[in-house]
C-alpha cells in the first residue's frame, strides 16, 4: 500500500505543481507601492512614478501586453492585461512546415504566436515596439493621447523628457537584465508599414526578449514596474540596463497628452475653412505669377482663398464674397498683382492667429524655432543643426529619430522645409497638421500650395490640398521638420 501511496505521488506532483502556480496566479495579490519601497530600501532622493503592478504570470509570454496595460491604467484607462492581450495586441501565427522551415510575421509588425503558450507549436515570444504603440493606439482616445514610439533614444533622455515629467517609459531589455543571445529563426510571411525587413527576409529571434515599465531612477539603479516573475517594483543596475537596453535597439514607447485639444481644433477649424470658402470669378484673373497665365475663370466655381505672394494676408472675414441668385461671386479686385489671397505660410500664421493674437504674419524663413522670437518650438525629440536647411537637420538627426518626432504631431501642429540659403525668399514650405496615423505612418495636412509646374491647380478646383496624406517617408525625403505653435504644446 505504502508503494501505491507513493507512485501516485509521484505521479500527481507535475499536476500539483502546476494547479499551485496557477492557483498563485490567480490569487496574488499585489504589494501596494509603499510596501515595494520599504522593502527595496529605495534612496529617499530617487525619483520614482506611483505606477499600478501587473504581473505575467497567467501570461507567460505577454510581458509586452501587461506593461502596456500598467501604463494604460495610469493614464486612467479600465482595462485588463487579459482584454488587452486578447482584443488589442495585434498577433501573428508562425508555422513549422514538413521540413522544419518556420514562417512568421516580423515583430516590429505583429506578436508572433500566441503569448500564453511557452511551448510547442505556435507557442509566443514577443513583439517590438511599433506593435505595442499601435497597439494601445486602439485603446486611447485620440482627443487625449496617443502612443509614440520613441526608439532611438538614449535612457537618460527618456528620463529628462519623461520621467522628470511623471510619464512612465516601456522599455525592451531582458528578464531579470541577463544577456541576451540568439535563438531560432524563421521566414518573414507578414510585414506591415513599420517593418524593416522584407516578406521572404529572415529573422533571428533575440532570445531572453523583455518589455517592463521605467518608473523611476536614483544614483545607481533604474527602476521598474517589472511584471516577470512577479517581481513588482524593481531596480537594476544603471550599467547593466543601458546595455541591455542598447541590445535591444534602444527600443521605447511613451503615451503623450494631447494638450490644447479645443484650442487645436479651432486652429485646424479656421485653416480648413480657408481651404474651402466656396467662391466663383466674376471674370478672368491671371495668377499671380503672370507666366502661367489666366488660372481663374470667368463663371467656375473654386474653393479656398486663391493662392498669391503678393495681398497673402487675406484672412477669411476679408474675403469679399457677394452672393447673386445663390451663386456666391468673389467680388475683390481681380488681376494678377490685386486678387486677394494667401500663401502656405501667411495662411498658417492666420490659423495659428486664432490662439495666440500676437502672432505675426511671416514667412517660412522666419518659421525655424530659433528665428521665430520664442512663439514656435520643435515636435519631437530631435536637434536643429541648420537654421537655412532643414535637410541638414534630418541628415543629423537620421529617418528614425525624425519618424518618432512625426509620432509626436498633433493636429494644429505643422511641417516645415526650407532649402539652403541666407535670402528670406529662398524656397520653403509649410503644411499645417490636421491629424496623424501612427499606424500608417502617415501624416494629414491642410496645405496652401499653388500650382504645379503645368500651372494646373494642385487642388483640382483649388490652390489648396485638404487633409491631404503625406507618409513619413515623402516627408522625409522632401525635407520636413516638425514644428508646433509654443501656446499649443505647452
Amino acid at each position: 500500500m505504502k508503494k501505491r501511496k507513493l507512485l501516485l505521488l509521484f505521479v500527481l506532483m507535475p499536476f500539483v505543481s502546476l494547479l499551485a502556480v496557477s492557483l498563485s496566479a490567480v490569487s496574488f495579490v499585489a504589494k501596494t507601492f509603499a510596501e515595494d519601497l520599504a522593502e527595496l530600501q529605495v534612496d529617499p532622493e530617487a525619483t520614482l512614478i506611483e505606477v499600478p503592478y501587473l504581473n505575467q504570470l497567467e501570461v507567460v509570454y505577454g510581458c509586452e501586453a501587461v506593461s502596456a496595460t500598467m501604463v494604460l491604467q495610469y493614464y486612467g484607462y479600465e482595462i485588463g492585461w487579459k482584454d488587452f492581450t486578447d482584443n488589442y495586441l495585434i498577433q501573428k501565427p508562425w508555422q513549422e512546415n514538413a521540413d522544419g522551415k518556420r514562417f512568421g510575421p516580423d515583430p516590429n509588425a505583429a506578436y508572433p504566436g500566441d503569448p500564453y503558450r511557452d511551448s510547442g507549436p505556435n507557442c509566443g515570444f514577443g513583439c517590438y515596439a511599433p506593435v505595442l504603440a499601435k497597439s494601445m493606439n486602439k485603446v486611447l482616445d485620440p482627443r487625449k493621447h496617443n502612443a509614440v514610439v520613441t526608439t532611438g533614444l538614449k535612457l537618460i533622455d527618456l528620463v529628462e523628457n519623461y520621467i522628470n515629467k511623471k510619464q512612465p517609459v516601456l522599455i525592451w531589455a531582458t528578464m531579470d537584465m541577463l544577456p541576451s543571445k540568439l535563438t531560432c529563426s524563421w521566414t518573414i510571411d507578414y510585414v506591415d508599414e513599420n517593418s524593416p525587413y522584407q516578406l521572404g527576409d529572415n529573422f533571428t529571434w533575440l532570445g531572453n526578449e523583455h518589455c517592463l515599465v521605467l518608473v523611476g531612477y536614483d544614483n545607481d539603479k533604474y527602476y521598474f514596474n517589472d511584471p516577470y516573475k512577479n517581481h513588482g517594483l524593481i531596480g537594476y543596475e544603471k550599467s547593466v540596463v543601458e546595455k541591455r537596453f542598447e541590445e535591444f535597439g534602444k527600443q521605447s514607447v511613451v503615451i503623450r497628452s494631447t494638450p490644447n485639444w479645443s484650442a487645436r481644433t479651432k486652429v485646424v477649424d479656421y485653416m480648413r475653412a480657408l481651404g474651402t470658402v466656396e467662391w466663383v470669378a466674376r471674370e478672368d484673373s491671371v495668377y499671380w505669377n503672370p507666366k502661367y497665365g489666366v488660372i481663374f475663370k470667368k463663371g467656375e466655381t473654386y474653393h479656398g482663398i486663391p493662392y498669391t505672394q503678393n495681398n497673402r494676408e487675406t484672412f477669411l472675414e476679408q474675403f469679399k464674397i457677394e452672393t447673386v441668385e445663390g451663386i456666391p461671386y468673389y467680388a475683390g479686385p481681380y488681376g494678377s498683382d490685386a486678387y486677394l489671397g494667401s500663401d502656405c505660410s501667411s495662411s498658417t500664421s492666420m490659423a495659428w492667429q486664432q490662439v495666440d493674437l500676437e502672432f505675426p504674419i511671416t514667412s517660412t524663413h522666419f518659421m525655424f524655432p530659433e528665428k521665430s522670437q520664442g512663439r514656435i518650438v520643435p515636435v519631437g525629440d530631435y536637434e536643429i543643426e541648420s537654421l537655412v536647411s532643414t535637410s541638414q537637420t534630418l541628415e543629423k538627426n537620421g529617418r528614425e529619430r525624425i519618424f518618432a518626432a512625426y509620432s509626436s504631431l498633433q493636429p494644429g501642429d505643422a511641417v516645415l522645409t526650407h532649402r539652403s540659403g541666407n535670402n528670406v525668399n529662398v524656397d520653403g514650405h509649410v503644411r499645417l497638421v490636421s491629424r496623424v496615423d501612427i499606424e500608417n505612418q502617415t501624416v494629414y495636412c491642410i496645405e496652401q500650395t499653388g500650382v504645379d509646374s503645368q500651372g494646373i491647380l494642385k487642388g483640382g478646383d483649388s490652390t489648396w490640398r485638404v487633409d491631404y496624406p503625406f507618409t513619413y517617408n515623402e516627408l522625409f525625403e522632401t525635407g520636413y521638420i516638425p514644428i508646433g505653435l509654443k501656446v499649443l504644446c505647452e
